[in-house]
């Protein structure tokens, strides 16, 4: 009497497989989607305090910033960041209108859309 083959056949372990792949990339896209969330959520979190330590700093100056337009890079939280301060000169002439658009440098910096901008005014100390 001949004892019959065991295991499985090489068409089940491919169906196995086929199905093994679709759950894991279904799942994998799942988790992806909160992560990026988290991320840009993170970015946006650091971008405000740097803009408002930025608005700060102009504040407790002397004197009044001129018109213009000045950016600067920062590094902060192990990170590097482009902060673009737009300052115009409102009717009041005694008040300053300050934009503060803070920009993540990935990737050397080709990719510059601000994450964060603040508005602030600032008045004669």
């Amino acid at each position: 009497m001949k004892q019959a083959a065991q295991g499985f056949t090489l068409m089940e372990v491919l169906v196995a497989l086929l199905i093994f792949a679709v759950t894991s990339a279904a799942i994998v896209k799942g988790t992806a989607v909160p992560l990026k969330a988290q991320e840009r959520l993170e970015q946006k979190t650091l971008a405000s305090w740097i803009a408002s330590n930025e608005l700060v700093m102009l504040s407790v100056e002397e004197q009044l910033p001129p018109a213009g337009v000045v950016k600067k890079e920062v590094s902060f939280a192990d990170r590097q960041w482009r902060v673009t301060r737009t300052v115009k000169i409102p009717a009041e002439k005694r008040l300053r209108e300050v934009t503060m658009d803070v920009a993540f440098l990935a990737g050397g910096g080709l990719n510059e859309v601000p994450v964060f901008s603040l508005i602030g005014f600032l008045g004669e100390p």
